[in-house]
């Protein structure tokens, strides 16, 4: 209706955000988001949106400075733009500012306090910063908003898994996948039965992800190797990783903060990872 309408071009740019790495590979969804966003600036200059959508794309295909300016640029227009906030708490969060992360996603939940999305982002900045308690009650808070929101259960899951509530956790996945069927809360599932000690689960999720990604549908690098770090296997991991690199993938964001890489920290394929992702500066 019309072509020249910014924001609906800042819609269509985040849309391919979320679904990158998820439904799409991350670099396919990337390219396509930045081209949108591109498209929303030039015809919308102090659009607060399109530099946010732009900045977005640039950070999740590991362009961090290009992207920072963006985000920053973004909350310059408006200081009280709630995905703005939420966004460069994640832009912080992947680069270590975890103090930060939390202090501006809670700047977020202020602005916005029943926005499913940035309580949920907040849970998830705890379990980064390893404050395992503060996650899940954030992540129950979340839940108490919107009880189908599968991102807030996945979050949970891994602050349960890290305390050792495994049987909770799998619970909160098995449900995060009634809600929303994709192959990374699988992975995740996966990963939870290998910690568990059923070997034998985690390899079957391996064997229908792998079966999924052979009928065409997508399956995150990242995902499968996580499944990889529950059984132990950190060389299978690494190999999955060299090609969620490549994919561009969503995992990739968080390499030097998630704690369910800790095991491969020291290992020099997984040093020189970080370096290309740029996260070893």
């Amino acid at each position: 209706m019309d072509p020249k309408f910014a924001l609906a071009y800042c819609g269509l740019a985040d849309d391919y955000g979320f679904c990158g790495g998820f439904t799409m590979e991350g670099r396919q969804a990337w390219t396509k988001e930045k081209e949108l966003a591109l498209k929303a600036v030039a015809l919308d200059p102090n659009l607060p949106e399109a530099h946010l959508s732009l900045g977005i794309a640039l950070v999740s295909a590991f362009d961090w400075q290009g992207g920072e300016r963006e985000i920053k640029r973004s909350l310059e227009l408006n200081p009280n733009l709630v995905l703005g906030l939420d966004q460069y708490a994640w832009f912080l969060a992947a680069r270590g500012r975890l103090d930060e992360a939390i202090a501006t996603g809670k700047k977020a939940v202020e602005s916005d306090p029943l926005s499913a999305l940035v309580n949920g982002d907040l849970g998830f900045w705890y379990y980064l910063s390893r404050r395992y308690d503060d996650s899940i009650s954030q992540c129950l808070k979340t839940l108490e908003l919107e009880p189908s929101y599968a991102f807030g259960r996945t979050a949970l899951a891994a602050s349960l898994l890290c305390k050792g509530e495994v049987a909770a956790a799998i619970s909160e996945l098995q449900e995060a996948k009634r809600i929303d069927d994709l192959p990374n809360t699988d992975a995740q599932l996966g990963y939870a039965y290998a910690v568990s000690g059923n070997r034998g689960k985690a390899e079957s999720v391996i064997h229908e992800l792998n079966a999924q990604a052979r009928k065409g549908k997508f399956v995150s690098a990242g995902a499968m190797a996580s499944i990889y770090l529950g059984l132990g296997d950190k060389q299978e991991a690494l190999e999955w990783l060299a090609k969620a690199y490549e994919e561009q993938d969503v995992a990739c964001w968080y390499l030097n903060v998630d704690p369910l890489y800790d095991s491969l920290r020291n290992e020099p394929r997984f040093q020189a990872l970080l370096h290309k992702v740029g996260l070893d500066k």
